[in-house]
């Protein structure tokens, strides 16, 4: 498992251009789950990522959780890896080395 990796301004301007090629928006949920997966200093599963999110005060669903991560995933920019004490997936962020 790589270990996380903050990601560089370069690298959401990147997400950012591929979400508006595929006809979606940038979100103000989007831009704030981003920031505080960016932070991670360890890998988190998706439901411990949306209730840390929405205790800083910020509305968000699981939805948005979810489909950023793949976003994240589809492009790169997120690994993640199963945990069977957890029954489920970990997240982190890793640097696209492509983009």
């Amino acid at each position: 498992m790589a270990e996380p990796f903050p990601l560089r301004d370069a690298d959401l301007a990147f997400i950012i251009g591929k979400l508006r090629a595929s006809g979606k928006v940038w979100t103000t949920q989007r831009d704030a789950f981003y920031n505080y997966f960016n932070g991670l200093t360890t890998p988190a599963d998706g439901e411990s990522l949306w209730l840390q999110i929405r205790a800083k005060g910020v509305s968000m669903s699981r939805e948005t959780v979810y489909n950023t991560l793949k976003l994240l995933l589809d492009l790169g920019f997120a690994d993640r890896n199963f945990n069977p004490s957890l029954n489920a997936y970990e997240y982190w962020p890793v640097r696209n080395t492509n983009s």
